[in-house]
């Protein structure tokens, strides 16, 4: 597919080949049912055979392209994440690809750009719909119209549009996990959204885009900028306001406090991770922020305090799979042995001690794991996996362990240790337990049909 650089310098021209492909310049269904003014070009293999073929082909792409904006638009409108009605909103899809400017698509539709990049996104999450019928059906194109758009936002300094462009780059060389927005981003597109961010950041005092931008210097090795950064963030971030932008689409950003508190807890300098713990408590407490409660109770030295516990329970209750980890640890360790707690946690405590098996500390223990599990944690799975085959409910470990096996979709492997520990625990298992062997087979047949075949472990 060609570059989604070259895309954007010429909206009217599209690929709908692989980069090896050859192919030629046909007229699209576009004009042909004049839902666009000017002729749009469409390249496709050159390979087919009749012109009438490729015609039908680029009809039905365009009809299946269509039906997936107006259902995508539909539900955004529905839970309120699209503030256009869904009518105007596919009109000014179709205006902005017959080359209709930013500027003027805002003033004729009666929306700002923010609105036009929160269009952008609703379209990214659009379904790629397919007509299995015929062979090497192209890919749809909302993907390439949503990355065009969304750029064209950023180009129109609407800080929701850079920050999402930036924060899929950070994420994706951070953490491994490559999301729509980034795989089609150019080099020179980042260079671009990066001076806008840098704008936002230095000039426009943003604390999402110091935040932000201190991460990306961070990572090019520039701690002291990013510390300036960071500080200033939290000196003018508001707690009270915890969605970006005031969007419901706005980017998962970390927090100036988190990104702060964690520079800080970096250093090996006692001041520098007192500083970290009132960041964090800062955080914790006045923003309500999950993150900054977990990185606030790591701190901890000692973790059997009503603090530890209440923090980390805190950020655990708000979906963080490492939280749900170490709390199900907690009771699991307090179900093995007598803790020897502070007062307050002691009394707290107390109705542990009941005789009732579904209530007691074991088995709050294993519902944290379970949802931390279910939430993709492969720790909690290799835990609860471990906890089974323990009490030999071999199936239910043999379920687990396939699970921690399985290869991530999109992303690099976040856990790799914990699939070495699988390895050897499945080993140990395969060797003493010999119905084991083919309940883990079954386990795998399951995991290969349920992702159409493509499935497999690591």
């Amino acid at each position: 597919m060609k570059s989604i650089s070259s895309l954007s310098r010429a909206p009217r021209q599209f690929s709908l080949g692989s980069r090896s492909s050859s192919y030629k310049a046909i007229t699209c269904v576009f004009c042909e049912t004049k839902q666009f003014l000017r002729p749009l070009q469409y390249a496709y293999y050159s390979s087919l055979p009749q012109p009438d073929r490729i015609s039908s082909i680029t009809r039905t792409r365009v009809s299946l392209d269509t039906r997936s904006r107006i259902q995508t638009f539909t539900f955004a409108k529905r839970d309120k994440v699209l503030n256009i009605d869904v009518d105007e909103a596919e009109s000014l899809i179709v205006k902005f690809m017959e080359g209709v400017k930013l500027p003027e698509l805002a003033k004729m539709f009666k929306v700002n750009i923010s609105q036009i990049a929160e269009l952008a996104l609703v379209l990214l999450r659009a379904p790629d719909l397919a007509d299995k019928k015929i062979p090497n059906f192209p890919p749809t194109l909302n993907r390439q119209i949503a990355h065009m758009l969304l750029m064209a936002c950023s180009r129109a300094q609407e800080p929701l549009a850079t920050l999402h462009i930036l924060n899929a780059v950070w994420t994706a060389q951070s953490r491994g996990y490559t999301s729509a927005i980034f795989n089609d981003l150019s080099a020179a597109e980042i260079r671009e959204a990066r001076k806008h961010l840098e704008h936002l950041a230095y000039k426009a005092n943003d604390t999402d885009a110091m935040s932000l931008l201190g991460l990306i210097l961070e990572r090019e090795g520039k701690p002291k900028e990013a510390e300036n950064l960071y500080s200033k963030a939290v000196s003018l971030a508001n707690p009270s306001i915890t969605s970006t932008k005031g969007s419901k689409l706005g980017p998962q950003m970390v927090s100036p406090w988190n990104a702060y508190g964690t520079l800080l807890s970096q250093s090996r300098d006692p001041q520098n991770l007192e500083k970290a713990k009132q960041i964090f408590e800062k955080g914790a407490l006045e923003a309500d922020d999950p993150l900054c409660f977990y990185a606030r109770a790591l701190l901890d030295e000692e973790r059997n305090t009503h603090t530890w516990l209440s923090y980390m329970t805190k950020a655990a209750a708000s979906g963080h799979a490492p939280a749900m980890y170490l709390v199900g640890n907690f009771y699991l360790e307090q179900a093995e042995s007598a803790k020897r707690n502070d007062g307050i946690l002691a009394k707290a405590l107390k109705w542990l001690d009941t005789k009732d098996p579904r209530h007691n500390a074991e088995a709050l223990g294993c519902e944290w794991h379970d949802l931390a599990a279910r939430a993709g944690h492969k720790p909690s799975m290799l835990k609860m996996a471990g906890w089974m085959a323990e009490r030999k409910a071999y199936e239910g470990a043999a379920e687990r362990l396939v699970a921690v096996l399985s290869r991530p979709k999109g992303m690099n492997e976040e856990f790799p240790e914990t699939v070495q520990d699988a390895r050897q625990l499945l080993k140990e298992l395969n060797e003493s337990v010999p119905e084991m062997r083919d309940v883990v087979a079954k386990k795998m047949e399951e995991l290969t049909r349920g992702h159409g075949g493509q499935g497999g472990t690591q």
